[in-house]
């Protein structure tokens, strides 16, 4: 018998055989597995169940799905096609994240363990800043009288805070007792618990701060200070430690977290041990962390995520043409710009390239900067909109950027020891806090789907199969089973109905990620061989998928073959994603996918690439001579130079690249050609 063959052979024996129970051989005898025949039955039976019980589960998978109606048709179709083109295509792309990982900074890291590092002094920083706020000076005072101290003054001295210093025998409140942050919170404050501890007692937890972060400064703070904790931790110490403990840690240096997909309702990936999805995105703490990951000698680190994703999916899965032509008017601005890079097509892109912008002048009939409040406004209205948002949710969350920037005024008058500017800048916060934008929300809403009425229908239909058939679906199959909208409760059926609008959006869109990646990786490999033989050189380097964050991925690229695969990597992130869901599902693309990318040696020495090819070329000029400055790369800028851009200069390599792949659907040949040339 074949190997081969043994799933196919044993498989036909039917349940008799996976259930029999009188093999020759067990699990005991795997310790002298050298001294038994291949082709003995006891020996087979036991080494092809593992298969035959994996064939056994997929029938039963099949079986079930049959008697899942989908729009009053028989699931198994649609369950099959998903199993067999995207979540195959899953299962590969985890297994390359799980074996490669990221490279970090090993150095830095240790560094970052010192009690005097970046992290360090930036929780202190905050904890002393928490001294100067008079809500926390009056929950000093109580705990000093509770405690059986006389507090000397209510506030501190004006050199106090400009020292950024306080009394310390006269301090005792502390961010990381409950009981004090009790006491500020819920007493100095006259906030509300949101949740209970395990014993009952008032919880000031991420759910609190979730609650409170845009309703007050002293929270969102105290949010900052959680999080740096949190990373200094969650993420330092326990990356320090998976890198000395784990033994391909120890070898290579490379940081590989868990994926998994089961425990995400909607699609999504989920990233644990260490989770790299709750790594803060922006801000000086970002990069405190983002500093770690650094590429490997003789590659540089290329990382692309898709632009204005899920309301891109919306226009796709509700099939609405209007919404969809939105993206069409920058998609064919920048087809332009990548081809004649003026200030004319530049000037054009920033207004009528940016969709926001756009659908401010389809809302309200007038143009505005990228800067403008209303564009801030139509943001936060249009993405809540797909998580199921109310008008007076949107409403808050379009004083977002106000609040931003009115906290951003505190901290400026903190670290100037400006006491009333502190106050005054608290005093605004707390009146953007408290205006009432529902109306305004509510506007922009009523325009948005009288603007993209199919989409609009696609909400609705959404809304009613949440609370009717208690399931969505998305255009290739995925369901999310919304059983809880069957208990009448109105607040839970709401809960429902606001999942079941962003279930299919948000899914999908993470799906089209890992499908892409997979459509880059299977081209890659088809065309390595044929580009190294058009440059006659020796066979190239492999490219490294590092990680995943929602529709965010990264990857480590040999200098030789980043040409090749920003080609690729634009291609098929766009165009070819949109071809293989219309052969795989039947699901033509009304507008396809557009992407971002990002070149650089380290995550926080990238450079965005502009899609015109003057800047491709200067933005691998800079990291280069950046990457070489910092020690992470070691040849001569000019020799990299040379590898990185070879397949450009070859005419045989640069047409090939150029035909299967073009750069944003556009012939470039002799742009590239120029581009280089200087």
């Amino acid at each position: 018998i074949k190997a081969g063959n043994l799933a196919a052979v044993y498989a036909s024996y039917g349940n008799d055989f996976y259930f029999a129970d009188d093999t020759t051989f067990s699990k005991s005898d795997r310790s002298t597995i050298g001294t038994i025949s291949p082709y003995d039955p006891g020996f087979l039976k036991y080494g092809s169940t593992d298969v035959v019980s994996i064939l056994h589960i997929a029938d039963a998978q099949v079986d079930r799905a049959r008697y899942q109606d989908i729009v009053n048709k028989p699931y198994d179709r649609p369950f099959k096609r998903h199993m067999q083109y995207q979540m195959s295509d899953t299962a590969h792309q985890l297994s390359h994240l799980k074996q490669e990982g990221s490279l970090i900074d090993r150095k830095y890291l240790r560094q970052l363990l010192r009690p005097d590092s970046v992290l360090a002094k930036a929780i202190q920083e905050l904890n002393e800043e928490f001294r100067t706020y008079p809500e926390v000076i009056q929950a000093n005072k109580l705990l000093l009288a509770e405690s059986g101290f006389k507090a000397r003054s209510l506030f501190s001295s004006s050199s106090q805070i400009q020292n950024k210093k306080a009394d310390s025998s006269q301090w005792v409140f502390s961010l990381t007792k409950s009981a004090h942050k009790l006491k500020l919170f819920l007493e100095v404050c006259g906030l509300k618990a949101i949740s209970k501890t395990a014993t009952g007692a008032d919880a000031i937890d991420k759910e609190f701060i979730e609650h409170y972060k845009d309703r007050n400064y002293l929270v969102a703070k105290f949010g900052e200070y959680q999080a740096a904790s949190k990373l200094l931790s969650t993420y330092v110490k326990g990356w320090y430690k998976k890198l000395t403990r784990e033994l391909d840690g120890i070898a290579d240096s490379h940081l590989r977290a868990d994926y998994q997909f089961f425990i995400v309702d909607t699609g999504r990936l989920a990233s644990r041990d260490p989770n790299l999805q709750n790594i803060p995105a922006r801000g000086k703490l970002s990069k405190i962390i983002k500093e770690m990951f650094i590429t490997e000698d003789g590659h540089l680190l290329i990382r692309f995520d898709y632009s204005a994703h899920e309301v891109r999916g919306w226009a796709i899965v509700s099939l609405d043409t209007v919404l969809a032509s939105v993206f069409q008017i920058g998609q064919k601005l920048r087809q332009r710009w990548i081809k004649t890079p003026t200030e004319e097509i530049k000037k054009e892109l920033k207004q009528k390239g940016d969709v926001l912008v756009q659908n401010v002048k389809r809302f309200f009939g007038k143009w505005v900067e990228k800067t403008d409040p209303l564009r801030d406004a139509v943001k936060a209205v249009v993405f809540g909109v797909l998580y199921g948002k109310s008008a007076e949710t949107l409403g808050n969350d379009t004083k977002r950027n106000d609040l931003d920037a009115a906290k951003a005024k505190i901290a400026e008058a903190y670290k100037a020891g400006d006491e009333t500017a502190m106050a005054s800048a608290i005093s605004k916060f707390d009146r953007i806090l408290a205006e009432d934008r529902t109306d305004q929300a509510q506007d922009i809403i009523d325009k948005m789907f009288r603007e993209f009425s199919r989409g609009h229908q696609w909400v609705l239909r959404m809304q009613r199969m949440a609370t009717e058939k208690f399931y969505v679906f998305s255009p290739i199959g995925r369901i999310r089973h919304l059983y809880a909208a069957m208990t009448g409760i109105k607040s839970v059926i709401s809960r429902q109905v606001r999942r079941g609008m962003n279930a299919p959006i948000q899914g999908f869109a993470s799906e089209i990620a890992v499908k892409a990646s997979r459509r880059v990786m299977v081209s890659f490999f088809k065309d390595r061989k044929k580009i190294d033989k058009l440059l006659g050189r020796k066979p190239s380097r492999p490219i490294k998928f590092n990680r995943i964050v929602h529709d965010a991925l990264y990857f480590t690229v040999p200098y030789e073959m980043v040409i090749p695969f920003l080609h690729i990597l634009q291609y098929e992130a766009t165009y070819g994603v949109a071809k293989a869901y219309e052969e795989e599902f039947g699901l033509k693309f009304v507008v396809e996918p557009e992407i971002e990318m990002e070149i650089g040696t380290k995550d926080t020495n990238s450079a965005k690439w502009d899609w015109s090819l003057p800047n491709l070329v200067g933005t691998i000029d800079s990291v280069v001579k950046e990457g070489i400055e910092q020690g992470l790369l070691t040849e001569k800028h000019e020799d990299i130079m040379e590898q990185i851009f070879a397949p450009w200069r070859n005419k045989e390599a640069l047409a090939f690249l150029d035909e299967k792949y073009p750069l944003l659907g556009v012939s470039l040949q002799k742009e590239i050609a120029d581009a280089i040339s200087k």
